[in-house]
Formats: C-alpha cells, structure tokens, sequence
C-alpha cells in the first residue's frame, strides 16, 4: 500500500531516529496536524512524515488536512519526492482532494524545480474536477516561466480572467518574466502595463522582471529608463535592477552607460554585488576600455572582494 511507501521512505532506519517528539502521544488529529506544521517549519520533514505515518496506522487514511500539513513540511524542505507519495496516498484511498492539497503537492515541485511535474499534475487536477484558485495559477505560471514556455503562461492568464480567478501581482511577476525569457518584449511590456491598471501595486520584483526582460532584448536605454521609473511606484531598485540594466549596456558595448549606472548605485545607496562587478568588467572589456577595468580592478583589490570573483575576471 502506499502508506507502506510512505513509512520506507521515512523509517529505513528507525535505530538511528533523533526525533525529539514522541509521535505517538499525539493522538488528536488536530495536535497531529500542528505538530506536523512545528516539525515542517523546524525543517524536520522526516518527523513531520512519521507522525503521518502513526496517524495513517490509526486510520487517518483520508484526512486531507493532516495529509495536506504533511506535504506543506515536504515543500518547504525540498523534498518533492515526498510530496508527491503522500499526494498518491489520498488518491489511493479515493479521497477527492481540494485545492489547498493540491496548492501544496504544486508548490513542493515548484519549489524543487520540477516545473513538467507542475504542470503534468496541474492538467490532471483539472481532470480530477479541481478548480484552480490563485495561489495553483500562480506556482502553474511559475513554473511556466521557469521552463521558458512564454505561451503556456499567457494562456493561463487568460483562463484566470475566462473563470473569474483574480490575478495578484505574483501572477504578473511571473507572466512578465516568462515573456522577457521568451524575447516577447512588448507582451512583457503590455503585462507590466495592465498590472497597474488593474489596480495591482507593482513592487520591486515586477519592475526587476521588466528590466530583465529589457536586458535580454539588449534594450540598454530602455533597462535605464525603467530603473528611473521606479519612483513612479515609490520604489527604490535594488542590485537586480541595475545588474539587469548594466548587463544590458554590456551587451550593446555601451560601457559609458554602465559606469554611470555604477556611479548611480553609490549615489542611491544601492550595494554592488558579485554580478555587478562582473557585468562592469564585461562592459569594459567589449568596451576595449583597458584603462577603466585596471581602475576598476584596484577598486576590488581594495574592496577586498573574494577571489572567485577576480579570476572569474
């Protein structure tokens, strides 16, 4: 049976078990469940699936809550392997699941970087008469963005609209970064746009995903103009934003452009980190501006930055 699995897969070892909790006494599924939550949250996802286990050998077979507390604990352990047999297990005992159990079973292979198991068990939900609510569009667009499959997640955007889900603005940060990976700028760009006219307030993530977007179509001034439009949304751009823009004017051999966009990082106050010094030293060097990368090479020096970051160099 599957919760047989599901016990392989946590007790291989039960003389080397360190749990500081004793399963057992939890005989309450609702302690159950928060003691669930309390091993997930402590990263102990291995105590989270043998209390499962005690509460499936005392006939919790179809209880979606302590099963869907369980593949909560997987997801944010990385552990979507896990997730997925736990998942299997409700299915197995004809438990018809809901969206919060299938949200969680999502966002544990989203979270591992499994975006075709996402949308795989995405299309089966559909199948299985769940109704997708925001949070499985989002983790299902994600996952879009991450396997570069700019379409899958326009049309998920307009299935939201089609079925009355509301989209947030997690929704538009990840639609707008699968169309900047895609190269389809003016789509990014329109998905940016309607955000805020949808009443949505644009944070630093959105408009990082536009610069990016910018930055693989080498549109340098553009980058640069969308780091200065930030204060329209009362933002300040952080490292990502101006990395974006000075691989951007890396790529167009606009080296004068990235010392300003440098020069303006210190002026905001805005910390440089390793890819910037990278992206300055790609400016410069395609630039044939030998001088400025020696200026720039004993501003490292005296920065006493790590050394991968020299010989990357």
């Amino acid at each position: 049976m599957r919760c047989n699995l599901v016990s392989r897969l946590t007790s291989r070892r039960t003389a080397k078990r360190t749990y500081t909790v004793v399963s057992h006494a939890y005989f309450d599924p609702k302690e159950r469940t928060v003691a669930i939550k309390e091993a997930g949250n402590k990263r102990k996802w291995k105590q989270a699936l043998e209390l499962l286990r005690d509460a499936q050998l005392q006939g919790e077979h179809k209880n979606q809550i302590i099963h869907g507390a369980a593949i909560a604990a997987c997801a944010k352990n990385s552990q979507w392997e896990h997730a997925l047999v736990v998942f299997q297990a409700l299915q197995d005992h004809g438990v018809e699941v809901g969206a919060v159990v299938c949200g969680g079973v999502l966002n544990a292979c989203e979270r591992g970087k499994q975006w075709q198991n996402v949308l795989e068990l995405a299309g089966k939900m559909r199948l299985m008469g769940v109704q997708p609510n925001t949070v499985i569009y989002n983790i299902t667009i994600t996952a879009c963005d991450r396997g570069h499959y700019w379409q899958g997640a326009l049309q998920l955007l307009s299935e939201m609209s089609l079925q009355g889900v509301e989209a947030d603005v997690i929704t538009y940060n990840a639609v707008i970064s699968a169309c900047g990976k895609g190269l389809e700028l003016d789509i990014a760009c329109s998905a940016f746009v309607e955000a805020g006219s949808q009443g949505l307030q644009r944070t630093v993530v959105t408009h990082n995903a536009l610069i990016s977007a910018y930055e693989k179509a080498t549109r340098w001034q553009a980058a640069a103009h969308a780091i200065d439009s930030m204060k329209d949304d009362l933002l300040k751009p952080d490292a990502i934003s101006f990395n974006a823009a000075i691989v951007a004017c890396a790529h167009s051999k606009n080296w004068q452009q990235a010392v300003m966009l440098l020069s303006d990082m210190s002026r905001v106050r805005v910390r440089p980190s390793p890819v910037t010094w990278i992206s300055m030293m790609t400016a410069l060097e395609k630039g044939q501006q030998w001088e400025w990368s020696l200026c720039l090479l004993k501003r490292l020096l005296s920065q006493r930055l790590p050394p991968d970051i020299m010989v990357a160099n």
